[in-house]
């Protein structure tokens, strides 16, 4: 075993972490002794989408997660659905399945050693986040949630981690037996025989997840964490980082059109704006028109307020 470090960029602005893995003798010897009962062709065949998706896991563009994906839900009977709008185009086989077994094994036996019989893993939510932070303002009293799951789902080992993705973060507590493979403490990404990307990432079987408690998806700010709820409907006063991750959630209800038009959460947001323009009055000028269109006082929104939002005050944090 060795310690890796997170990647460059993550270890910049949050601090040197690490993480064990297994050293690259240990993997070409796991590698190796995989190929001998399953044959080269046959482990190269089920690794290849592992390691390209890494790359991307947008099905649009790559078909390597479908893949992926297609082979653990054949494999371990998954109840759920593969990524992407079209059928995947590959059909799984007894070899391909057999590999894959072996690899969640490996999987277990690592997690058995290194993090015990349960680990907490967690995950930036910047994809699903217009619709949290919408159905959060329209409740009534803290929500339980519904996490749209896929056959497997990428988490980090770090919290700081999830959140360097999105500020948006959801912590999930699972026995290790939900964890299909630790993606980067085995077989690994490389580039130049470095590994590329360093997230200390398991892909986590999407039936897993259940029902969300509200305390489990979260705004990480400076540290801190303050449940989606008590963000958006309870909190009355915020620091300057905490009044950009709201307005970054008015972006992302504005970008996927989920629009706030009656109580509570018009009020809600009312309130906030209220606060925003007190604190931070240039800020509240910018956001204006954004927040106007999401509580219906607006009809649409102005030419370009994406990228005139992103020039004046960064991308979107969530």
């Amino acid at each position: 075993m060795e310690s890796l470090p997170y990647r460059a960029e993550f270890c910049d602005t949050n601090g040197r972490e690490e993480y064990e893995v297994l050293s690259f003798a240990e993997e070409c010897r796991l590698l190796s002794a995989l190929g001998e009962v399953h044959d080269h062709e046959n482990v190269c065949r089920v690794l290849d989408p592992h390691y390209r998706w890494k790359v991307s896991s947008n099905p649009k563009e790559y078909d390597y997660p479908q893949h992926h994906e297609h082979l653990f839900k054949y494999t371990f009977e998954v109840e759920c659905e593969v990524r992407g709008e079209e059928p995947p185009t590959y059909q799984p086989n007894p070899d391909d399945c057999a590999v894959a077994r072996d690899l969640y094994c490996v999987t277990q036996a690592f997690l058995d050693q290194q993090e015990g019989s349960e680990l907490t893993v967690y995950r930036g939510l910047s994809r699903h986040a217009s619709k949290f932070v919408a159905r959060t303002l329209r409740a009534e009293s803290r929500p339980k949630y519904e996490m749209p799951a896929n056959v497997l789902k990428n988490f980090t080992a770090s919290e700081s981690f999830g959140s360097f993705y999105s500020s948006l973060v959801f912590r999930l507590d699972v026995p290790r037996t939900a964890i299909a493979i630790a993606a980067d403490h085995l077989a690994k990404h490389r580039q130049g025989g470095t590994p590329a990307e360093r997230d200390a990432e398991y892909r986590v079987f999407g039936d897993e997840f259940g029902t969300v408690s509200p305390d489990d998806i979260y705004l990480y700010v400076d540290g801190e964490r303050t449940p989606l709820f008590d963000f958006v409907a309870v909190k009355e006063t915020f620091t300057r980082p905490e009044h950009l991750c709201y307005v970054d959630s008015i972006r992302q209800l504005a970008k996927d059109d989920e629009r706030i038009t009656s109580d509570p959460g018009v009020s809600r947001v009312a309130d906030w704006y209220e606060t925003l323009a007190e604190d931070e009055y240039e800020l509240a000028e910018t956001i204006e028109p954004i927040v106007h269109y999401v509580v219906g006082e607006a009809s649409e929104l102005p030419n370009d307020w994406e990228d005139d939002l992103e020039s004046k005050i960064g991308k979107s944090r969530i």
